[in-house]
């Protein structure tokens, strides 16, 4: 996937302006999140024919193309600003071999969105990243019962491990959140 290996190098080199590397940020969030898309939109059919459920071939290199470069990404945070900050804490949730390398910045994170929507999703992200799927289903019931266009149903799709279903409450709510604050 060469189209997302420059969208990685293309946030990670810094050189471009934070407003456009948070637009390219979110778009890798969105990108990456296309394998539970994909494995939750199979998921009933998959339980009804007694399968696992599967996601089109290229949404697996989509997200392989992204984990590939997010090391790279993830060394930026201490120089990027908050907005960024808030959005890349979203990829290493979806990644958990990656999450632990950020997980004490990701935590950091969540007291300065206290009390507020916006903080459910770096809460989450930590719950994700801190790979505590107990603490991830509930935040991630608590965000589907008041954002509009999250499906609930995505919590309950059989055959989908309880990180991915989270993890993908978490990408679809923050693309909507960062799109309506932007």
């Amino acid at each position: 996937m060469p189209a997302m290996t420059f969208l990685v190098d293309l946030v990670a080199s810094g050189t471009v302006p934070a407003p456009r590397r948070l637009d390219v940020s979110l778009c890798l969030v969105f990108a990456a999140d296309r394998l539970a898309d994909g494995l939750l939109a199979d998921a009933d059919r998959a339980a009804a024919e007694s399968r696992l459920p599967t996601a089109a071939p290229w949404a697996q290199e989509v997200y392989q193309a992204v984990g590939t470069g997010l090391s790279t990404l993830l060394a930026r945070w201490n120089t990027e600003p908050p907005a960024m900050q808030y959005v890349l804490a979203c990829l290493p949730a979806l990644y958990p071999q990656h999450g632990r390398q950020i997980a004490q910045q990701v935590s950091a994170l969540t007291p300065a969105y206290a009390g507020t929507r916006h903080g459910a999703y770096p809460r989450l992200a930590d719950a994700l990243v801190n790979e505590d799927d107990e603490r991830a289903v509930v935040i991630a019931s608590d965000i589907v019962s008041w954002e509009d266009g999250l499906d609930p149903g995505w919590l309950e799709a059989p055959g989908i491990s309880a990180a991915m279903k989270t993890g993908h409450v978490l990408a679809e709510g923050v693309t909507q959140t960062a799109e309506a604050s932007t």
